[in-house]
């Protein structure tokens, strides 16, 4: 095993969930017990260009994750 660092040890293998809802963008790590690991979640813009049109505002779901532009936390 490698060293604990944040209860994680450098040989450990998890899985990233992304759930892109409606209106909100959620992520979970697991770990290969199916245990959740962290997860973060962050709230997403509606932009309605036209009558009966919506779309999602992309710099909500693509922008990179940084201290700047977080808004619920980093993931736990």
């Amino acid at each position: 095993m490698g060293t604990l660092r944040n209860g994680w040890t450098k040989r450990e293998s998890f899985i990233l969930s992304v759930d892109v809802g409606t209106t909100s963008v959620r992520c979970h790590v697991y770990d290969k017990h199916a245990n959740i690991r962290g997860s973060c979640s962050r709230k997403v813009s509606l932009l309605y260009p036209e009558r009966g049109w919506v779309e999602m505002d992309r710099r909500h779901t693509s922008e990179p994750h940084t201290p700047q532009n977080e808004q619920h936390g980093k993931l736990q």
